[in-house]
């Protein structure tokens, strides 16, 4: 059997915790280390891994200041084992077959992700979500648990989690797919992705602008790797839809609209001065999506804000 290590960041989760380690120590797959980090709880969090970790030598308890949800992972890449490392949020849940089922799509292919299903529940209702293998391809659906990674190609190529508070997800998956651009798929839903009252969805200071900071590395590692060409047509839909357009909206939510507008748009224009003209538009955006990046090009600002939700 190949070992997975799933790495687990946890911040004040203590009322979560016990569920989330009930989840992972019922796992079928048997050869599993389950890294908890501790990014500096000042609940009880640490107690509840710890008392678990004595029950089931494959918990594993590390401790650290607090230094954010990315170097918390990194933390647990550091010390992971495992031939293949996935991820989990302290607060969600999975199927007994979480593990089993990405590695026996892993197993005997080079490919180093493994993606597919996910189930979302916000309390009011569940929808379970099947990726596409395009919509992996393009990066609409970044986040690392919905991935498993080879540890060995992870370390290869010195990739770790960039200190970002947004987009720290697809900076990470989309280097990885760049260096792996083929991947296999789960056939079934294991993971339970829950959206919380209270959760971060929009920010009113400067952090909001990390999702453009790691857009931009991401780009920048393309093209210094020589993967830039290739991929110039995903990228420049990855830019559309997680800078133009989820970027926009997210600033709507807070303080900074009007500087996002100009710094978004400068990018995207400097970036992709020929952004309008992707292949992929048609396909995935929406009517209203299109209407708004019509708007883009017209500099429309009261079409621009009413999209951002401002008014």
């Amino acid at each position: 059997m190949s070992k997975v290590s799933v790495i687990v960041p946890v911040y004040n989760a203590s009322k979560y915790l016990e569920n989330v380690i009930r989840s992972l120590r019922v796992q079928i797959y048997k050869d599993c280390e389950f890294i908890f980090v501790d990014d500096g709880s000042v609940d009880n969090s640490g107690e509840i891994i710890r008392n678990l970790a004595e029950k089931d030598r494959r918990v594993k308890y590390i401790f650290q200041k607090n230094n954010g949800v990315s170097a918390a992972r990194n933390t647990g890449l550091a010390v992971a084992t495992g031939k293949y490392v996935t991820f989990m949020d302290s607060d969600d849940l999975v199927y007994a077959d979480f593990v089993e089922s990405h590695v026996k799509m892993m197993h005997g292919y080079k490919h180093s992700i493994s993606a597919g299903y996910y189930i979302t529940i916000d309390g009011k209702s569940t929808k379970t979500k099947l990726i596409s293998d395009e919509k992996l391809k393009l990066m609409k659906a970044p986040a690392v648990w919905l991935r498993m990674f080879d540890l060995e190609a992870l370390r290869k190529h010195e990739l770790s989690f960039g200190n970002y508070k947004i987009g720290e997800d697809l900076n990470f998956s989309g280097k990885m797919q760049l260096l792996y651009p083929e991947f296999v798929r789960t056939t079934i839903p294991t993971y339970h992705y829950f959206i919380r009252p209270g959760s971060l969805v929009g920010t009113s200071d400067e952090s909001q602008f990390d999702l453009l900071n790691a857009v931009s590395d991401m780009e920048d590692f393309a093209k210094t790797n020589d993967l830039y060409e290739q991929n110039e047509a995903e990228l420049e839909f990855m830019v559309i839809n997680h800078i133009l357009m989820a970027g926009m909206k997210r600033a709507g939510e807070g303080n900074m609209l009007e500087e996002a507008i100009d710094k978004i748009i400068d990018y995207v224009y400097t970036a992709h001065p020929k952004w309008y003209q992707n292949q992929y538009i048609d396909k995935y955006a929406d009517d209203n999506e299109k209407e708004y990046l019509q708007a883009v090009q017209d500099m429309d600002m009261e079409a621009i804000k009413k999209f951002a939700g401002h008014y």
